[in-house]
């Protein structure tokens, strides 16, 4: 049984939000931190209001966390 093919470039997440700020790091090794990273280190340009959704994001195990939050509500396509 073959997966069918995604196109990233149509999922909502991080990467393809108009609010995603590239960090240098965080895709090597920030997302895997034990806690709530720096709020300097978060790739999103408007985390006063998706700061919740950050911290509930590190508050999942790493070997459960997904490279980027999922279902934020204040994604908007790029």
């Amino acid at each position: 049984e073959s997966i069918p093919y995604i196109n990233p470039k149509k999922i909502r997440w991080c990467k393809t939000c108009k609010y995603f700020e590239k960090i240098k790091g965080y895709e090597e090794n920030l997302w895997l931190s034990g806690g709530m990273i720096k709020d300097s280190e978060v790739p999103c340009k408007i985390l006063n209001k998706t700061k919740e959704l950050w911290v509930n994001y590190f508050q999942v195990e790493k070997g459960k966390r997904t490279l980027y939050p999922k279902d934020c509500s204040e994604w908007v396509r790029k």
